[in-house]
């Protein structure tokens, strides 16, 4: 098999990770801006937001979508922490809040999580930075005030509260452990109704789900076995249903997803799946919820993207065992873009961004790659 970045996905199961930089990011100077309560898109078709994952001086990127779909760098700042220098294994190092006045970085690197606010014209202005409470946080999600982490190498999760200046809380009691020592969970992310945290584990090929209380603090767990080796990365296609790549411990051409309805506290019931795309370690997931929708998986092993259909009960179909080829070991990837008409893949070892038209047969058309990203550890996508 194709295993030029594999292990970026599957040290992940090992803990043995590839990619590795010891050189300082040069950063560049941030303009003085203007806090917003909530960023709107200026001349542009959005923006894009990716971690560098440096070991002496983490910092974020953030792209602008261009009218043609092409992407312009516009800034890069200090997260304020250090990264790993590695690949993190995971999907959610970076993400936005429902309304996109705030993004989160994981600083895996000396376990912080970093908090921005989000001005009007996409760049960001640093709020906060907090200790997680745990070893390699990898993971992060947001549901209005509350925001979880996921710690991977200590097996935990921890939530925080948001201040009205963006700062964060750690909220007492939200510290809670996954469903054993070694679990080497992938994503955390919560429910769209802010009542449950679902992680992906990768070892235990698990989904443990966290009931939380009405101060927002995950006070219970049940762990279930999934269907389909070596969970990975999920999104929810609408409010109940949510896809979960399936990596299958890396063996060759035995990828695939599988769907499952949220029924609560008591765990998922199985929709569909596990469908198989015939390509080698499906890792990441992004769903476009407009018009049709469809799921887009990269896989890294195979250096390309699956897509497949999903119906609103939650039945998957493959569309396209390859929607389209890729740099080397494409990782995190998004749907952007008005409409959702973009999808954009971060390909780690090939060092870059790739930007994608959709096609309604499930295919997609490469429309730009950034290929000059700095030689780091890029992880993480987020856009708006």
């Amino acid at each position: 098999m194709n295993t030029k970045l594999f292990t970026n996905c599957l040290a992940l199961l090992a803990g043995i990770f590839i990619i590795s930089s010891c050189a300082k990011n040069e950063m560049i100077s941030t303009p003085e801006t203007t806090i917003s309560t909530g960023a709107q898109k200026l001349l542009n078709e959005g923006y894009i937001y990716t971690q560098a994952n440096g070991i002496f001086d983490n910092a974020i990127f953030t792209f602008a979508i261009q009218q043609d779909g092409s992407l312009e760098l516009v800034n890069q700042m200090s997260t304020g922490g250090s990264g790993t220098g590695e690949g993190l294994g995971s999907q959610g190092s970076v993400t936005l809040n429902e309304n996109h006045s705030m993004l989160f970085v994981t600083n895996a690197g000396d376990n912080t999580l970093s908090s921005f606010m989000v001005n009007s014209d996409g760049l960001l202005t640093l709020a906060g930075i907090v200790e997680t409470e745990g070893k390699l946080p990898i993971s992060v999600t947001s549901f209005g005030q509350y925001v979880y982490v996921l710690n991977s190498k200590s097996d935990n999760i921890a939530g925080f509260k948001v201040d009205a200046i963006g700062g964060l809380s750690l909220m007492p009691g939200s510290v809670q452990p996954l469903s054993q020592e070694g679990a080497d969970p992938a994503q955390i992310e919560f429910s769209p109704n802010g009542k449950n945290l679902i992680v992906t584990e990768k070892a235990t090929s698990r989904i443990t789900i966290f009931q939380l209380n009405p101060q927002g603090i995950a006070v219970k767990s049940i762990s279930h076995g999934s269907k389909g080796k070596t969970p990975f990365g999920f999104e929810f296609s609408n409010k109940s249903v949510f896809v979960v790549t399936n990596a299958a411990e890396g063996v060759e051409n035995k990828s695939s997803a599988t769907s499952y309805q949220l029924t609560g506290p008591q765990g998922p019931g199985v929709v569909s799946g596990p469908v198989k795309n015939l390509q080698s370690a499906s890792c990441w997931i992004a769903i476009s919820k407009k018009a049709n929708t469809i799921a887009y998986i990269t896989n890294t092993g195979s250096d390309n993207i699956s897509s497949y259909s999903v119906s609103n009960m939650g039945q998957l179909s493959l569309l396209q065992s390859v929607a389209t080829t890729t740099a080397a070991g494409p990782i995190d990837v998004v749907v952007a873009g008005p409409d959702e008409k973009y999808v954009i893949e971060l390909s780690a070892e090939g060092q870059t961004i790739g930007v994608y038209s959709r096609n309604t047969d499930g295919s997609l058309t490469l429309v730009d790659a950034v290929i000059d990203l700095p030689a780091l550890s890029f992880a993480g996508l987020a856009t708006f």
